[in-house]
């Protein structure tokens, strides 16, 4: 009686819960946000019908019997099942290729994006060069204003000095030093002004192109900012979909080395037929052996000889034959090694293909599996209570299977025993089959552990059968009984081994699928993507299931072939066995020597008749102890029937608890993808925010740069109007120093003429009233000049201060600019040293009238420089602000460096799952550098705003050196002194104004630039 295979339609067909890999298209046009970026939203579009037809669920057939199934039904689902893997090819190597060139799209932009970070890198690490070089010259200039400013110390104390030792005699010879320190001093002011604004136009351009790889700079970490972002989603997608890929993959590596096991198993079986071989040849060789002693006993009879030498070489032909039978069979089995060999190597390249294809798909999954990684842990916990109810039924099942394994033991131990009864057995295993597929039908959990049952009950009906044959060949061939029952026994042991094997392979193999099959009805409703995997993963099953069933067919061939060798040798040794007794009666009639193999064959006959008799009695004890576990069989297969009966309901109640969890589990989801969403909208809000707040924050930037820029120009051209009007005052200076030489030579000649008289005259009256008078004079003009000496300390004090104040201001301005200011302070220093010396001179001839002029002018010139002491104030604020935003660029640009880095690391697979946890940290870590940096902005705006000018009244440049007091015209023309008479007032005060104009604008040019 045959038995039919189990059915191979219900693993290939397809559930239709999902599209199928191939049946979405991707879009290349269009322009993208960054480097790869897609609609998520659109990824699946409605099934085509012909797909659609393509991909039915499987479980909408119901699984056919595998015990009533004719052989049409067989070709039909074979035939379908080919085209059903070839249309699952096609479909393979589209989706292959599509993902091999979207792959190759992304390998390209990586690679344009990694020049363009490296040029960028170039170019921050040129502008790092700058500001270094920049910030040595800051230092120079630091240290050459602290020189100054001790030289200027110096200066200020040898000034008093030389004040108190002041005398009218030098005037003189001073005022003519002074004219030639004038002019040498105007050659220095031409120059140094040419090397200003020559100074001036570099710094504006070096400023517009720092100005202009900023913007560029700017614009090119935003768009790498984006780019990174996508990189990073990218990153994460791959990384949970390599986990899946890792579970499948230890999946299939289990599947794999079962498969080398049972290689290994065959090769065992192999070489144990080899070694069966070889003890046959040694037993042939003995033979041979016993034929040479036998030929030398038949020396004394030619005629005898010549006949044993013809039956000695039919049987030496008949040895080559069973050689060439022998070769023939080890040839046969060393093909098919090798072409399990060949097997093997197309499983490896399948499971190559199959990782290809995972780690495509893995970018497909990733999308999916951030929402899930909070329902996993509950999930977990879940798998955790179902893994110690399936331990439970792993040890049920462990001791039905240890009952099933006692009960193939006493089964195989009455194989040789078992013909009588082969009827009664058969029926009773047609009894249970039928049992069998009723419970199949009522519990489809059930269906595999039944399907075992019935693979070793045809097993063992085959076995009974070829144990029937191997006892009907034995009753016939009883002188050589014993070595074939041995040999017999041998193999059977091997085969029932390999049998084992084989069906302890296919229960773990049902195993696996009833734990798929239960992790797809878990994890169906939550993952769509998960199906397609578990799909492809009963593929695999099934094709391993075909491997095993070929397998087994192949071993089964082989047993055949060793059964029919076997057979062939049986038969071979009968005749050999009758040749040798035909000689024998020939050698007893012909002589007395053969007389004595006669009586050691007799009784080597009477020890096989012993040995049959004790064989016989054995046979009906184990006939015996066969009934007695034929009963056991029975009973305990109404306990497992029983037991099956109560696992069923318990494994109902179990079902209808898990589909309560998975609607639960369903909600969950829903609730967390909603939860994603509005985190998903808050995000983008907050982004657009800040893109936002960074263009309004460059606008009012540029704003005031722009601001910064008319200001400046309109300084320079202010500055440039000064520097004329200050070399016009120059002028008007060295014609008033001519004016003033030709008063005191007329003053000196005056003075001799009233010598001459006062000689002449020789009145002591008069010359005691003159005297008083010049002492009364003399002591008035003294208290003058002392009133005038602490006046004009107080306020050289007063500017000093200033001065001090001012170079503070002016440490705290622009680095690039420091050169100019210290090339200004040595102009300030001569300039100073002349104001000195100017003051030296007209502390003598100056009244407390001019003193009150020079204050007002001073008050005046210190109102003019306010507004441009803000505009300094300002840039400044505004540099310390730029300075803070190129600093956190930097550390922007090198924490992106590292996460580039990170990114291109970890190639270990174990190690992406903590990277993924990382990444979270970080990127909460980010959120929280950005409130903190938008606080910062705000900080920014606050200072920028209380930095600007307040409401107060501005000055207008414009309206510069156009008062009503027009202090750099020409003074009227002055009337020459005569006798006894001083310059008037106006030609004094004309003075003071013209160094104002000369010292101060000086001043004020070096704090603008």
């Amino acid at each position: 009686m045959s038995f039919s295979r189990a059915p191979v339609k219900r693993f290939n067909d397809e559930i239709g819960c999902a599209p199928a890999p191939g049946t979405y298209d991707v879009k290349t046009g269009g322009a993208k946000a960054g480097a790869v970026s897609f609609q998520k939203a659109e990824r699946f579009k409605p099934v085509k019908p012909d797909a659609a037809a393509a991909l039915q669920s499987p479980r909408m057939d119901v699984p056919a019997s595998p015990i009533r199934r004719t052989m049409s039904v067989d070709g039909l689902s074979e035939a379908a099942s080919a085209k059903k893997e070839k249309a699952g090819m096609s479909i393979h190597m589209k989706q292959q290729k599509l993902l091999e060139k979207e792959i190759r799209s992304l390998v390209q932009q990586k690679g344009e994006q990694d020049r363009q970070l490296h040029a960028l890198e170039e170019e921050v690490k040129k502008l790092e060069a700058k500001l270094l070089v920049a910030t040595r010259e800051k230092t120079g200039l630091a240290a050459n204003v602290a020189s100054l400013e001790r030289q200027q110390g110096e200066l200020k104390k040898t000034n008093e000095f030389l004040k108190n030792k002041f005398s009218a005699d030098t005037s003189k010879k001073k005022i003519n030093a002074l004219s030639m320190e004038l002019m040498e001093a105007r050659n220095k002011l031409d120059a140094k002004d040419k090397e200003l604004s020559f100074l001036q136009i570099s710094l504006e351009g070096k400023v517009k192109i720092l100005e202009a790889d900023l913007s560029a700079s700017r614009a090119t970490l935003a768009a790498l900012k984006e780019r990174n972002d996508d990189l990073e989603d990218l990153h994460k997608e791959t990384k949970s979909h390599n986990k899946e890929l890792e579970t499948e993959m230890d999946k299939l590596h289990g599947v794999i080395q079962e498969l080398r096991e049972e290689i290994k198993v065959l090769q065992e079986y192999l070489d144990t037929a080899n070694e069966d071989i070889l003890d046959l040849r040694s037993k042939l060789k003995a033979s041979q052996k016993a034929l040479e002693q036998l030929e030398q006993q038949k020396e004394n009879g030619s005629d005898e000889l010549q006949s044993s030498q013809h039956a000695v070489r039919q049987q030496e032909q008949e040895l080559a034959r069973l050689r060439v039978v022998l070769r023939r069979t080890e040839e046969e089995l060393d093909q098919r090694v090798a072409h399990l060999g060949e097997r093997c190597l197309v499983l490896e390249d399948e499971r190559a293909r199959t990782q290809e294809e995972g780690l495509r798909r893995v970018q497909e999954l990733k999308t999916e599996i951030g929402t899930l990684e909070e329902s996993r842990r509950a999930e977990q916990r879940e798998l955790e209570e179902l893994k110690e109810s399936h331990s439970t039924l792993a040890t049920q099942l462990g001791e039905e299977q240890e009952r099933s394994r006692s009960l193939k033991a006493t089964l195989e131990r009455e194989w040789d025993l078992a013909a009588a009864e082969r009827r009664r057995l058969e029926a009773e295993l047609e009894e249970a089959l039928d049992e069998l597929s009723t419970l199949e039908a009522q519990e489809l959990r059930g269906e595999e552990q039944l399907h075992s049952l019935q693979g070793c009950n045809q097993a063992l009906q085959s076995e009974l059968d070829r144990a029937s044959e191997q006892l009907h060949r034995l009753s016939q061939s009883e002188v050589d009984r014993s070595g074939a029952e041995e040999r017999l026994s041998q193999l059977e042991a091997q085969r029932s081994g390999a049998e084992e094997r084989v069906r302890a392979l296919e229960q773990e193999v049902a195993r696996l699928s009833q734990a798929l099959q239960e992790e797809q009805q878990r994890q169906g409703c939550l993952q769509q993507t998960q199906e397609k995997a578990r799909e492809e993963y009963a593929r695999m099953l099934l094709e391993a299931r075909t491997q095993l069933a070929e397998k087994e067919e192949e071993l089964e061939c082989a047993q055949d072939a060793h059964g029919r060798a076997l057979s062939g040798l049986q038969g071979e040794l009968e005749q050999q066995q009758s040749a040798l007794a035909e000689l024998q009666k020939e050698r007893e009639e012909r002589s007395k020597a053969l007389e004595q193999l006669e009586e050691e064959r007799k009784g080597i006959l009477e020890e096989l008749e012993k040995e049959r008799k004790e064989k016989r009695s054995s046979i009906e004890q184990l006939e015996e102890e066969r009934g007695k576990v034929l009963e056991q069989l029975q009973e305990e297969r109404n306990s497992a029937l029983e037991l099956l009966e109560k696992e069923r309901g318990e494994r109902s109640s179990t079902l209808i608890s898990l589909e309560k969890e998975r609607e639960e589990r369903k909600a969950a989801l829903e609730q967390l993808q909603k939860e994603r969403d509005d985190v998903m909208e808050e995000l983008e809000r907050e982004r657009r925010e800040r893109i936002s707040s960074l263009e309004q924050f460059e606008k009012e930037r540029s704003d005031a740069l722009e601001q910064l820029e008319k200001e400046r120009s309109s300084t320079i051209v202010r500055l440039e109007k000064e520097r004329e009007e200050r070399s016009h005052a120059l002028e008007q200076l060295e014609t008033e120093r001519e004016e003033w030489k030709s008063t005191l030579e007329q003053l000196e000649m005056e003075k001799g003429r009233i010598i001459e008289e006062l000689e002449k005259e020789r009145e002591l009256e008069k010359e005691r009233q003159e005297r008083a008078r010049l002492e009364q004079r003399r002591r008035d003009s003294a208290e003058g000049r002392l009133g005038k000496a602490s006046r004009l300390e107080a306020m050289v004090e007063s500017l000093e201060e200033g001065c001090a104040e001012f170079q503070k201001r002016l440490e705290e301005s622009e680095e690039d600019r420091r050169v100019l200011e210290e090339q200004m302070e040595k102009l300030q220093q001569e300039r100073q040293e002349m104001e000195t010396r100017l003051t030296q001179a007209l502390q003598q001839s100056s009244n407390d009238a001019e003193m009150e002029k020079w204050r007002s002018l001073y008050e005046e010139l210190s109102a003019k420089v306010q507004p441009f002491q803000e505009q300094l104030d300002n840039f400044a604020a505004e540099r310390s602000a730029l300075l803070s935003e190129k600093g956190a660029t930097q550390e922007e640009l090198t924490r992106l460096a590292d996460a580039y880095a990170r990114l291109m690391g970890h190639q270990n697979q174990k190690q992406k799952i903590k990277h993924v946890v990382k990444l979270k940290e970080e990127n909460f870590d980010l959120k929280e550098e950005v409130s903190k940096l938008r606080s910062q902005v705000s900080k920014q705006k606050r200072e920028l705003e209380q930095l600007r000018p307040s409401q107060a009244p501005r000055f207008d440049p414009s309206k510069a050196f156009k008062h009503d007091h027009k202090e750099n015209q020409r003074p009227p023309t002055t009337t020459t002194l005569k006798a006894g008479k001083r310059p008037s007032a106006a030609a004094h005060s004309t003075r003071p104004k013209q160094m104002a104009t000369n010292s101060q604008p000086k001043h004020l040019k070096a704090t603008d630039l």
